[in-house]
């Protein structure tokens, strides 16, 4: 798979009002729309462009999108319009007259909604800065198809693709369009109109790397490149602005005890569990999704978790709790051959405490 850094000195192109995706030619539209399912913080902006909600009540998009929205304009997440209660660009992101058909200079702006939305699950917004070579995901409403072929008119359903960061600039992140084999099973890009739609990680806990701006090349095409505005390098405004972003992090750690494991038991296994990270960082409502394990080994595993201690995630800082889903696995000691055989496997508590440092939303 080919991922050159590239250098790319281009004036990207606004897109246009409608939004689309378009994927790799031998895909299908049934792989587009299975990427795209569990995609819910997404809203489509009436007058045309995508929102991303990271935060209950506030949504970033970008600037040439944001700039003439009013009070009177409405963004829909499901089958639900919420008002605008303001419009905040980026200081470098106002329009200029003498350049209509490119994006500001910083391409962001941020819209707190007049009442927050509920059930959707935010984006957390990306401050670290090793997005270069990281494979993302990209989504949008409207116009689709494969690649080469004329674009299917837009059903209102929502279709994702991948793509990855060939180079990363100062504000912006570039992704390109490459031809199969140098590209990811569903490699794709946005087509005309995807301005403010996202560019996230599913791999980094679902969190927002950038937001669409515009693209060098022939709309759709293998070879053209997606610009997004990046948003690591303006984290700092747009805490200014909303408030804190930080997903959940561990403060105190617990050991796992030991276990024994009934004669006879699978030697290999695992437990899933799902648990609720209060905002008080406490974890309660732990329950056993999948296991293959001995109960008593789930009791054990369930106790732990909940002694665990976390700073809540804050989103525009305001504290929420928050769902994660945890594995834990099993894996046998190593035993010398002194040793009796009946000898009690035990938990590797230290690879207890590093699988926990890995907790995902769900």
């Amino acid at each position: 798979m080919r991922r050159t850094v590239i250098a790319l000195g281009l004036a990207a192109t606004l897109a246009g009002t409608a939004h689309a995706v378009v994927w790799r030619a031998d895909k299908t539209e049934a792989d587009a729309l299975a990427l795209a399912a569990p995609i819910m913080f997404i809203g489509r902006v009436d007058r045309g462009g995508l929102a991303i909600l990271i935060a209950r009540d506030w949504a970033l998009t970008a600037a040439h999108v944001a700039e003439p929205l009013t009070s009177a304009n409405r963004i829909r997440w499901g089958d639900r319009d919420y008002a605008i209660k303001r419009v905040v660009l980026h200081p470098q992101g106002a329009s200029d007259p003498a350049r209509p058909r490119q994006p500001p200079e910083v391409d962001l702006a941020l819209i707190q909604l007049a009442e927050p939305v509920d059930g959707v699950f935010p984006l957390m917004p990306n401050r670290a800065t090793d997005e270069l070579d990281q494979n993302l995901v990209i989504a949008g409403y409207g116009d689709f198809g494969p690649a080469g072929a004329p674009l299917t008119p837009a059903d209102g359903r929502l279709r994702a693709v991948e793509n990855t960061v060939t180079d990363a600039g100062p504000l912006r992140l570039f992704l390109h369009f490459d031809v199969a084999p140098f590209s990811l099973p569903l490699e794709g890009i946005g087509a005309a109109g995807d301005s403010g739609g996202p560019a996230f990680s599913r791999a980094r806990g679902w969190s927002l790397f950038g937001v669409s701006s515009g693209a060098d090349g022939p709309p759709g095409q293998y070879g053209t490149v997606d610009v997004y505005a990046r948003v690591s390098s303006h984290i700092g405004w747009i805490e200014s602005v909303a408030g804190a972003f930080h997903d959940i992090r561990i403060i105190q750690q617990a050991n796992l005890r030991s276990v024994k494991i009934p004669r006879g038991s699978p030697v290999f296994g695992r437990v899933t569990l799902q648990g609720v990270v209060g905002v008080d960082g406490k974890v309660g409502d732990v329950t056993v999704l999948e296991s293959n394990m001995p109960q008593r080994f789930e009791a054990e595993v369930k106790a732990a978790l909940r002694r665990f201690r976390f700073e809540p995630r804050v989103e525009a800082g305001v504290p929420v709790a928050r769902t994660v889903v945890q594995t834990f696995k099993l894996e046998p000691p190593t035993h010398s051959k002194s040793k009796p055989a009946d000898d009690p496997y035990r938990v590797d508590d230290a690879m207890v405490i590093d699988l926990m440092r890995d907790l995902k939303p769900r």
